[in-house]
């Protein structure tokens, strides 16, 4: 997120294209952390630069809400000929659901309640089953 924003988007570089119209189940699994924007006593890896003997005072609130939105587009055309022409449909959001459809592109919504905090995501995959 950018300095002092508590909204930004993430379009997916790449989509699944299944080559047929067809059933799936799409699961998505996203691992994310809330973290103080402007933290100067911890690395972006997590661990303590300095740690004083008061720490607890220094790690803020715990009131740091935030979310992340997944949703989906569908379409039944062939989007590798040419993605911009292709019919797709609605985004929507899902966390596991059954769609149906030739190729699926995905993208990110992350929100924060307050521009104190950010938030990093460090994974973010979705699965296609096929459905029986």
């Amino acid at each position: 997120m950018a300095p002092g924003e508590t909204r930004a988007r993430y379009a997916f570089a790449g989509r699944i294209d299944l080559g047929t119209v067809q059933p799936v189940r799409l699961i998505s699994d996203i691992e994310l952390l809330i973290s103080e924007a402007r933290d100067l006593f911890w690395r972006p890896s997590g661990t303590a630069m300095w740690t004083p003997p008061d720490a607890r005072l220094w790690l803020g609130s715990t009131d740091a809400y935030g979310d992340v939105d997944l949703p989906v587009s569908v379409t039944d055309d062939a989007p590798a000929a040419d993605p911009e022409t292709a019919r797709w449909g609605p985004w929507q959001s899902f966390d596991a659901a059954d769609f149906s459809g030739r190729a699926f592109r995905f993208r990110a919504v992350l929100g924060v309640e307050s521009p104190d905090y950010t938030i990093g995501i460090t994974g973010l995959t979705v699965t296609a089953l096929q459905a029986a």
